[in-house]
């Protein structure tokens, strides 16, 4: 699913929203990456989880339909007139994840957590647990450079869904060592409140 457009800010928070909502009613939703792109200032590498949500409480979220299919590249027309009536989708707020390992283990216990971390070195990885010094690669320095969605954990690894597609990694997964690998833990995020 993802591309060269550096939108992991907006396939974490789409990813975010469509897991709270299977979770909270058992509906599925296959919302739009592209609005986000279009319809907020991010664009290609330049939006944060935090405008995405504000967006989507605010306008509301298209399915990715005809009206607004992926593209991979920044539109920079907001085309959300040409979907007419189409129900949008909403979330009722939004709510701060503060920086620490803890907090972010108690909002995963609510529902899945689009997090801010350095994946600089995630490009090599196949499989197996990553951490700071492991076989399977090191995390690299400290530069908060890219979103994920923290779906899970359990004692030996934290799972995170990146946007890469599911033919990187595990299925489109990977597996951080538990704490504060690829510095998880060190930046504030937001999660989505339906």
């Amino acid at each position: 699913m993802g591309s060269t457009c550096g939108a992991s800010w907006a396939f974490s928070a789409i990813e975010a929203i469509e897991s709270a909502y299977l979770i909270a009613s058992n509906t599925s939703y296959n919302l739009s990456i592209q609005q986000l792109l279009d319809c907020t200032a991010g664009g290609c590498g330049f939006g944060t989880v935090a405008t995405s949500l504000y967006y989507i409480n605010s306008s509301g979220i298209l399915p990715e339909n005809k009206y607004y299919a992926y593209l991979g590249y920044d539109f920079t027309i907001c085309r959300t007139a040409a979907a007419g009536n189409t129900t949008r989708i909403r979330i009722s707020t939004y709510v701060p994840v503060l920086a620490g390992c803890s907090n972010i283990l108690a909002a995963l216990a609510l529902r899945p957590v689009p997090v801010l971390l350095d994946a600089t070195n995630w490009m090599n990885y196949e499989s197996g647990i990553m951490g700071p010094t492991s076989s399977n690669g090191s995390c690299g320095g400290y530069q908060p450079n890219f979103y994920a969605l923290l779906v899970g954990v359990n004692s030996t690894a934290w799972t995170l869904r990146n946007s890469w597609s599911d033919v990187w990694g595990v299925n489109g997964y990977i597996a951080l060592a538990p704490g504060n690998s690829c510095y998880i833990c060190n930046s504030n995020n937001v999660q989505p409140v339906l």
